[in-house]
């Protein structure tokens, strides 16, 4: 292909912009004059500068600026205009052709772009759960709104994670908007923040549908009506459900919305859906996996788990979280005694038994880890990197790597990969702890420390003897 024929491809910027401003108008029916001006608020430029690119195919000036017209112009023509347009348009505007492939994926995501990525290496004991819900969400035509409710660590968002996954696979749905109520937490069935004004509100979500859709604000309802899509409400008990749920409910006609929360609501456009632990059997599996994953250091646990299998079922009631805390605190002590002794002590109320857990590992813990579990707990939202978690807790690197490896064997801390790079993020829970102050009262006693030194010295004497 000769030089010539290059540049008779190249899209050029004004017949683009022409377009642009005609898909607008026809999804708007404003006057192209008055798009032209809300360009150049939104930008910042005066409408001569708009008309100018728009007449004379002027370049604009900076790549920020270039990026933030089209994203202003998609958006105006309540998504209209699509990929190709986007493309061409800043190609046009000779923005680099690598950095536009960025910007399209960031500008239209595919569909389950926002659904999480998973906190555990297996998915256990849940299939049947999802595959109900899944034939459930095909034939919602009596309820608008279906609540996944159950107490803390049985594993809601990962059950929502994987049913938003298969209904996009089953084409149930067009879209999956996944938002996660964290703007306040909830902490032994009261709001850690009392204000209402910390709590996820309506124009939360409608703006975050907004978003994620990429759609204006007034035009959500729209959205929601032309395409099936499901919004997921994750954490939902942080959240203004009195406000948000109503309204929602009108706004869905083939879209459906899905909450997991610790609370169950009534209403007559609710199905309620109870979720429990584990049964014996999946319980079972997990510590089985667990093993397989540190098989030396979680030999008392293979040792013992046929004949205690029943009692540590009933101690933690089968919840995922809870299961794993046994196995991170049977790595540490060596033994399964102690800690089955210990749980029989903790009250059998799940969210006690989750505080026994966490001021266990509080108190073991490294000064470091638990800088960086209070800098993590505090952050708005604490998915964050770990050169940003160094900055943060003013840490050396090593030592935020050294600090993350002893959270996660005490499953304090979550690591996964996003479309930005690896993140470190907490569940929910965790974050409850650590803004409530609850951990400030967990200082190591002299017989804490007693008896570290104690578990140290045996765990040298049974290596002494079995190097023998």
């Amino acid at each position: 292909m000769s030089k010539d024929d290059t540049a008779k491809r190249k899209p050029n910027l004004s017949d683009q912009l022409r377009q642009g401003i005609d898909a607008i108008h026809d999804a708007s029916r404003l006057p192209k004059g008055d798009i032209e001006g809300d360009l150049a608020a939104i930008l910042g430029v005066s409408i001569d500068t708009i008309r100018g690119w728009r007449h004379r195919g002027n370049i604009p000036s900076n790549d920020p600026q270039k990026v933030r017209l089209v994203r202003a112009m998609v958006t105006l023509s309540r998504r209209t205009l699509d990929e190709v347009w986007a493309r061409d348009t800043l190609l046009s505007a000779d923005y680099d052709p690598v950095l536009t492939e960025q910007m399209i994926q960031s500008m239209f995501p595919k569909a389950g772009t926002y659904i999480p990525a998973a906190r555990c290496r297996n998915f256990f004991g849940r299939d049947a759960f999802v595959t109900s819900m899944l034939d459930s969400l095909e034939e919602s035509r009596d309820y608008s709104v279906t609540i996944i409710a159950g107490g803390p660590g049985f594993g809601k968002t990962e059950v929502g994670r994987e049913i938003a996954l298969g209904a996009l696979n089953r084409l149930t749905f067009d879209e999956v908007v996944w938002i996660t109520a964290r703007k306040t937490d909830f902490l032994f069935g009261q709001q850690v923040s009392e204000q209402d004004a910390d709590r996820l509100a309506l124009d939360d979500v409608i703006n975050e549908i907004s978003l994620q859709l990429r759609c204006g604000i007034d035009d959500v309802r729209d959205a929601l009506f032309s395409n099936r899509t499901l919004v997921v409400l994750d954490n939902a008990e942080t959240a203004q459900l009195g406000s948000i749920l109503p309204e929602l409910a009108k706004m869905m006609h083939h879209s459906h919305v899905l909450l997991t929360s610790r609370q169950a609501i009534d209403a007559p456009y609710i199905k309620l859906v109870p979720i429990s632990g584990l049964d014996t059997e999946f319980s079972k599996q997990l510590l089985v996996d667990e093993i397989t994953e540190r098989p030396l250091e979680l030999a008392a646990l293979r040792h013992g788990l046929s004949d205690r299998l029943k009692e540590i079922h009933a101690l933690t009631k089968g919840a995922p979280l809870a299961l794993h805390f046994v196995a991170s605190r049977v790595r540490f002590d060596g033994e399964l005694e102690p800690v089955l002794s210990d749980l029989r002590s903790a009250d059998q109320n799940v969210e006690s038994f989750y505080r026994f857990c966490y001021e266990t590992a509080w108190r073991r813990i490294s000064d470091e880890s638990k800088t960086l579990l209070r800098n993590l707990g505090y952050l708005h939202d604490a998915a964050v990197s770990r050169d940003e978690l160094a900055v943060i807790c003013e840490l050396s690197p090593s030592a935020v790597g050294a600090s993350l490896t002893e959270l996660e064997l005490w499953y304090l801390v979550e690591r996964f990969t996003t479309v930005n790079g690896p993140k470190v993020d907490l569940h929910p829970w965790i974050r409850s702890v650590v803004r409530s102050g609850m951990v400030d009262s967990w200082q190591p006693s002299a017989f804490d420390i007693g008896r570290l030194v104690q578990l140290r010295r045996e765990r040298i004497a049974r290596w002494k003897r079995s190097n023998k």
